[in-house]
């Protein structure tokens, strides 16, 4: 974590939350808990718009649990709703089914 950094967490189906209390101490880390569909969508917007730049520009990468083709829509669902699936879910669509 740099210093001063900000940590969002905007999703989790845990009723508690461990986090480096030293660390985030020692390095003064902020933490924001919200739920994303509560936002105001002027908010949500400039977010979405943040969270491009800093992936076009490389300074965050997305987690991504698995790659599904569309066929497997059942199980991408599956994962999710069970808690398998740490990350994002990626589902391809091909071109023809379009």
């Amino acid at each position: 974590m740099a210093p001063n950094g900000f940590v969002a967490v905007y999703g989790s189906d845990a009723m508690t939350a461990k986090i480096p209390a030293i660390l985030s101490i020692v390095k003064q880390i902020t933490y924001g808990f919200f739920l994303v569909y509560d936002l105001p969508r002027d908010v949500l917007e400039r977010a979405c718009d943040e969270l491009t730049r800093l992936l076009e520009d490389n300074c965050i990468e997305p987690f991504i649990a698995a790659h599904l083709p569309i066929e497997e829509i059942v199980d991408a669902h599956r994962m999710v709703d069970d808690g398998k699936a740490i990350g994002n879910i990626v589902v391809t669509v091909q071109d023809s089914i379009v």
